[in-house]
């Protein structure tokens, strides 16, 4: 049963991706043939080069594409989005589900070919991803989330491949705090070993990176299940 519900959630972020590319490229390629001369070349552009405009800015874009930034604007309010910021969250929203780690390390590779500029870009896109985090983020979820933890018998910790450090660090301050925890950080029999110890007294924290994989599913439907906090 929680395999089927795995599947089913993957499935779903799957079908989710699909609309997603489908959305920006259908926007742009159904109205190049009522745009400017100069709109239809950013519009072109910005097809061939989508992993690239994701961490651009209108100034950037606007000169990569050998147009103004007014005209970037434009283009964005001329396919349904409130300025350019939208259509990139778009671009970004589509990048975090579809290409793997390797495909976004190319891409940032060949935007960024004077070397010298990689430190700086390197934060440009770490501030825009925080100050996307934080629109997200709402006071009364993060707040219950605080409480939730607090208020634990025991904390639960998932995470697996790059998303282990996270777990394990916060494990680490969580106990130095005094908190009973328990790390999920392997696959197989780590998980069923741990899944049957949750409680409705427990709260269980997983991290997963663009895509929740099969494993974080299986024990967020369980703790769930057990009743506890998630």
């Amino acid at each position: 049963m929680r395999t089927k519900i795995a599947r089913d959630s993957l499935a779903a972020r799957r079908t989710d991706t699909n609309a997603t590319l489908s959305t920006i490229n259908d926007r742009i390629k159904s109205n190049l043939p009522l745009m400017s001369d100069g709109q239809a070349s950013l519009g072109r552009y910005i097809l061939d080069h989508l992993q690239e405009v994701a961490f651009m800015s209108a100034a950037d874009l606007a000169v990569q594409a050998g147009v103004s930034e007014p005209t970037v604007i434009r283009f964005a309010r001329a396919l349904g989005y409130s300025g350019y910021q939208d259509l990139r969250k778009e671009v970004q929203r589509f990048l975090r589900l579809y290409l793997g780690p390797g495909d976004k390390i190319r891409g940032f590779l060949t935007l960024t070919q004077d070397h010298k500029a990689i430190l700086d870009k390197v934060f440009d896109i770490q501030e825009t991803l925080l100050r996307e985090t934080r629109s997200l983020l709402s006071h009364e979820a993060f707040w219950c989330a605080v409480e939730a933890i607090c208020k634990a018998r025991c904390v639960f910790l998932f995470g697996q491949g790059a998303g282990v450090i996270l777990p394990e660090m916060l494990n680490f301050r969580l106990q130095r705090c005094g908190y009973h925890t328990y790390t999920i950080t392997s696959g197989g029999r780590d998980i069923f070993e741990k899944l049957h110890l949750i409680t409705e007294k427990d709260a269980v924290v997983a991290f997963t990176f663009f895509q929740t994989d099969e494993d974080a599913v299986i024990v967020l439907d369980h703790a769930r299940s057990a009743g506890a906090k998630t």
